[in-house]
C-alpha cells in the first residue's frame, strides 16, 4: 500500500456495531499503534458488552 495508512474506525450504533476502513496519505507524526488483523480480532473478542450506567446527579 505504498506510504499510505489504513485506518479502522469501530463504535457503537443504536443496534449494532459499525466498522468503517479509511486509507489515506500519512498525517504529522503522533502515536500510532500498528497491530496485525489477527491481533485486533482477538482483542475484539475479549471485549464485553456492557450497558453504560446513568450518572448520579
Amino acid at each position: 500500500m505504498d506510504d499510505k495508512e489504513q485506518i479502522i474506525h469501530i463504535k457503537e450504533g443504536k443496534n449494532d456495531w459499525c466498522c468503517r476502513i479509511e486509507i489515506k496519505e500519512p498525517s504529522s507524526k503522533g502515536w500510532r499503534m500498528k497491530v496485525t488483523m489477527e491481533e485486533l480480532e482477538e482483542g475484539l473478542a475479549e471485549l464485553e458488552m456492557e450497558k453504560e450506567k446513568p450518572c448520579p446527579d
